[in-house]
C-alpha cells in the first residue's frame, strides 16, 4: 500500500526523505519540547516569561495551549526553510542549508538550560 505524503507542501513530503535535514526537525524537535518543559516548570513556581519576543507571542504565562502551535510552526517553516535551501541551485546557499534549524535548536536549548538553572535556584 502507498501511503502519499499529506503534508503543507510538497517540499516538506521531500524533506521527510532528506536525511540531514530530518535529522535536524528531530533534534530540533526535541529542543522545543526540553524548553517548553522547563518553561512550565518555571511558571509553575510562579515566575513569568522573561524573554520580550515570546513573551509577545505566548503572553506572560505561557501554557501548551499556546507553545505547541508556536513550536510546531516554527519547526515546520525551519525544516521548509532547510530542505529548500539543501536543494537549491545555488551553491553557497547549499553549504549553509543547516543554519535554520541550528538557530532555533540553539534558541531553545538556551531557553531550556536557562530554565533548568532556575528551576534549580528556586524562588
Amino acid at each position: 500500500m502507498l501511503i502519499e505524503c499529506v503534508l503543507l507542501s510538497a517540499t516538506l513530503c521531500h524533506a521527510l526523505r532528506d536525511k540531514p535535514v530530518l535529522t535536524m526537525s528531530v533534534a530540533q524537535s526535541v529542543a522545543l519540547v526540553t524548553d517548553g518543559i522547563t518553561t512550565q516548570q518555571r511558571v509553575r513556581q510562579g515566575y513569568t516569561e522573561s524573554d520580550p519576543v515570546t513573551r509577545i507571542f505566548l503572553g506572560p504565562r505561557p501554557n501548551w495551549g499556546g507553545m505547541a502551535p508556536l513550536g510546531a510552526a516554527q519547526c515546520l517553516l525551519e525544516t521548509w526553510l532547510a530542505e529548500r535551501m539543501h536543494t537549491s541551485k545555488h551553491k553557497w546557499v547549499r553549504r549553509f542549508w543547516w543554519v535554520p534549524q541550528s538557530v532555533g535548536i540553539g534558541g531553545n536549548l538556551w531557553g531550556s538550560s536557562k530554565n533548568i538553572v532556575n528551576v534549580r535556584a528556586g524562588p
